[in-house]
């Protein structure tokens, strides 16, 4: 394992520790919750609804920290016992956290991802006098007018976040005299990073088009998307890569392509800058040209050798921009990065079809008494690695829609 997987699983639980001893908060807290050689700690965090998927991987989190401590010998001498419960909403947050000390008698308790409930396993904690570690909820009001005296916070809190990125736009131009439209969840964490993101936008010269609260129930995003495009916020260019030139194609091919591809970014209110890659194997130009334009995205087109798709992916990467091919050619060679996105028609269907056509052909048909066949599926290939190393956080909407998922 990592030294960062050690911390995290091995020093969450013992900072519980350690804090009780030093601060005197919990120590008798501890001797009430052992019952022989055990120490009972409870971990409340969401395992259905909304937050489902990120609880499941806060629980294998604790499972490990626990077994790694139990391994090594326990707390203070004792074995750590972990139990688990579905925090689920804010209420139940809090009638599970005052059966977790009244009945069963814990030393302390871990976890949660909602802010919401966050606050109400404080207010339970504090009542009792008991440590609670928050884990993952990153309300500011949380470190602030909602603070509690028992509740301590191993997590970030977003204006911290919103600072950091907002840093990176200060730096590249994208914040003063820009108009942005923002998407939060409407529960007590995008409300409050919305705020915090308005207060530094505003205070850098930079303002909003608009903003939206979305339920965390919402699957389809297609209103939202039409109301950002009426809005027409500023952070909205796409640089393309493309490797589709003359002599090696006829320019009778290329010119439709520019049209579609330009009246598709009149009608999404997209700004394209198309850099054209005479040379395949050297992108380097082509790239410095794009990174000079600052775009919030990056779609490629499928010529490239496999050397230069490395370095196209490798600066795609580094500047973290999200990529999009057409040609799911780059999903099947070995590589260490891929494009975020791939959507296009099935390969194999289009040469199967070619292949369909020449079997046609050297039977005796006319090449002109065949008709043209469009693509009948295309395909949306999403790559979890890529979004992992550009640190972005994809919607489940774009999962649900998704073919296959590389991981």
């Amino acid at each position: 394992m990592s030294n960062n997987n050690q911390f995290t699983r091995r020093r969450l639980l013992k900072t519980a520790g350690g804090i009780a001893l030093v601060s005197g908060i919990s120590a008798p807290a501890i001797l009430r919750a052992q019952t022989a050689d055990v120490i009972k700690i409870g971990h409340l965090t969401p395992r259905t609804g909304f937050l489902g998927p990120l609880g499941e991987y806060a629980v294998m989190a604790a499972d490990l920290a626990v077994e790694e401590i139990n391994a090594a010998g326990g707390m203070m001498g004792r074995k750590v016992e972990l139990l688990k419960e579905d925090s689920v909403n804010p209420q139940t947050a809090s009638t599970k956290a005052e059966r977790m000390i009244e009945r069963d008698k814990v030393a302390c308790i871990i976890g949660e991802i909602s802010s919401a409930s966050c606050l109400t396993i404080a207010q339970v904690a504090s009542r009792n006098k008991i440590l609670y570690i928050n884990t993952g909820g990153n309300s500011d009001a949380l470190r602030g007018k909602d603070c509690q005296r028992y509740m301590f916070h191993v997590e970030s809190q977003n204006s911290m976040y919103v600072k950091s990125v907002g840093r990176s736009f200060l730096r590249d131009g994208l914040v003063k005299g820009k108009r942005w439209y923002s998407l939060t969840a409407d529960y007590a964490f995008g409300h409050d990073l919305l705020k915090v993101a308005k207060r530094f936008m505003e205070g850098n010269g930079g303002n909003f088009a608009g903003d939206d609260l979305v339920p965390t129930d919402a699957a389809d995003f297609s209103a939202y998307l039409l109301k950002i495009r009426e809005a027409k916020p500023d952070i909205k260019r796409v640089g393309i890569l493309w490797t589709y030139v003359i002599p090696a194609f006829p320019k009778e091919e290329i010119e439709p392509c520019f049209a579609e591809l330009n009246s598709a970014a009149r009608s999404l209110n997209l700004e394209l800058h198309i850099v054209e890659v005479a040379n395949s194997d050297q992108p380097q130009a082509a790239l410095a040209e794009i990174d000079e334009w600052k775009p919030g995205g990056l779609l490629l087109t499928s010529f490239f050798s496999d050397q230069a798709r490395s370095v196209v992916m490798q600066f795609a990467v580094d500047k973290g921009l999200p990529s999009i091919v057409d040609v799911d050619v780059w999903t099947r060679i070995a590589a260490p990065l891929y494009p975020l996105l791939f959507y296009g028609p099935i390969n194999r269907e289009l040469v199967q079809n070619a292949v369909t056509s020449v079997d046609k052909i050297l039977r005796g048909s006319s090449p002109g008494d065949l008709p043209i066949q469009r693509p009948r599926r295309f395909e949306l290939i999403v790559n979890l690695k890529t979004a992992k190393a550009i640190g972005l956080d994809l919607p489940p909407v774009i999962f649900a829609q998704a073919d296959r998922v590389i991981e």
